[in-house]
């Protein structure tokens, strides 16, 4: 995949792998990267587009998915605070 010029959309981009992968698109050329998080206020990446997102809440993600109609690249990084059904 040709991240170059990309749309990409991180979900849960306010710490540690997500975070990383966000910042690492950045610095490879994605033309915009979204950043998302269940608290936005803790994304704090400069050159991203924050957007609000709890992968456990449909509304939640159909809002996201309507901001970011663009996104030619998802990676996929939130986990539920529900955490594991097994």
């Amino acid at each position: 995949m040709d991240i170059n010029n990309s749309v990409a959309l991180v979900t849960g981009a306010n710490r540690c792998l997500g975070r990383a992968f966000a910042q690492r698109l950045l610095e490879r050329g994605a033309h915009k990267v979204y950043a998302t998080a269940r608290r936005p206020v803790t994304v704090d990446l400069p050159g991203v587009e924050v957007l609000p997102l709890d992968i456990a809440d449909p509304a939640s993600v159909r809002a996201a998915a309507e901001a970011a109609r663009d996104v030619s690249l998802l990676i996929n990084n939130a986990e539920s605070v529900r955490g594991p059904t097994w």
